[in-house]
């Protein structure tokens, strides 16, 4: 039987909400979507033996950017994508810490006595 319920449930829901802080952060993460890309990108290169064109992410979202119609507008594009890269980078930090709180939070609650 589990000692604490209450702790066991904290550490179940800091490990979703670290999970899901994590994935949300790889997606708006421009260093992460540059990495999958070229990964991508190389993995094509070796399985069809050709020269892959632009990654479909990357050319999507250079397509907003010049899709905007005055320059106000693309910068603004960019001011988000950075804002959403910040952004990004310090909810993977809080993602991998409510992770590693979370598995903490559990261990302790099934093994405490």
């Amino acid at each position: 039987m589990i000692a604490h319920p209450w702790i066991l449930g904290v550490g179940i829901a800091a490990l979703v909400v670290g999970y899901l802080l994590r994935r949300w952060a790889s997606r708006h993460d421009l260093v992460d979507v540059a990495t999958d890309a070229a990964l991508s990108a190389a993995w094509s290169t070796v399985t069809r033996r050709r020269l892959p064109g632009v990654p479909e992410e990357i050319s999507s979202r250079v397509r907003d950017v010049t899709n905007e119609a005055s320059h106000v507008g693309k910068a603004g594009k960019v001011a988000g994508m950075a804002a959403r890269h910040v952004l990004a980078q310090a909810a993977a930090l809080a993602g991998l810490v409510l992770l590693v709180l979370g598995i903490g939070l559990v261990g302790a609650a099934v093994y405490w006595r």
